[in-house]
């Protein structure tokens, strides 16, 4: 990345902070929601029409306003998050991690040498376009600047949580609470009582690795039960639901 990443910088300080997931491909969208006073904001691939293209615009506007956007790339895959990284992403969200190879692979992904294999190129957005200019500093940089979120999502992760967690280059464990409740039978039931019984042992877990945890909140109501067990890491809602949801309330009130 060209510029520092502040969300790496606030995580240091061990507080909790705000993002929210980004669907809609539009760099002006990602401006909005950054000048709102967001820690970050993860541009999503895997349920988002977006394209690489369009998603460098909506980096450069979350940068000019301190905001870090991540990008969730489709799948564990090293060609979509090197390109996710060349175009100057803060850090990669990857879904559907289960196991400790599933870590070691992402984790060769996101690093380059001695830590991990990604490829190299000093012509890109992340390392300035010139390596000359930048004489190695970028990719010498890249190591320590990065936020990786790793996605547990399923009966099978939660089973596997210690070794997922047993990797010093993962900072953040975000729990999937919406594939995991269909993991468990009872999808899209996020509240269902089963399902937050396992959010509340898993959260304590991740916390014993000093990992930061991870969640998606829908309300006021939900960042606060969720910061009293434990998690830093909270996703407010999705673009689109915020966007909908203020302008259905104000119209229904208008209509009455």
């Amino acid at each position: 990345m060209i510029y520092k990443n502040f969300l790496k910088q606030k995580l240091k300080k061990n507080k909790v902070i705000v993002g929210t997931w980004q669907t809609i491909p539009n760099a002006t969208l990602s401006e909005i929601f950054s000048l709102s006073g967001l820690d970050f904001l993860v541009i999503d691939f895997e349920h988002g029409p977006i394209n690489y293209n369009t998603a460098k615009d909506m980096i450069r506007a979350c940068e000019l306003h301190n905001c870090s956007p991540l990008i969730r790339v489709k799948k564990n895959d090293s060609s979509l998050i090197l390109s996710a990284l060349e175009i100057g992403a803060h850090g990669i969200v990857v879904p559907q991690v289960e196991s400790k190879l599933d870590v070691k692979k992402f984790i060769n992904s996101v690093y380059y040498h001695p830590i991990g294999n990604r490829g190299v190129s000093g012509f890109t957005r992340s390392t300035g376009y010139s390596i000359k200019l930048q004489k190695n500093k970028k990719i010498n940089d890249a190591n320590n600047n990065l936020t990786n979120v790793v996605l547990v999502e399923s009966v099978n992760a939660i089973n596997n949580i210690d070794e997922i967690c047993d990797n010093d280059h993962v900072q953040v464990i975000y729990i999937g609470t919406y594939d995991l409740s269909q993991s468990i039978g009872k999808t899209g039931n996020i509240y269902d009582e089963k399902l937050l019984k396992i959010i509340k042992k898993t959260v304590k877990k991740i916390i014993s690795y000093n990992k930061i945890p991870g969640i998606l909140a829908q309300n006021i109501e939900d960042v606060k039960f969720f910061k009293k067990i434990g998690f830093k890491f909270i996703l407010f809602s999705v673009d689109c639901a915020l966007i909908l949801e203020k302008i259905k309330m104000d119209i229904d009130k208008i209509k009455k």
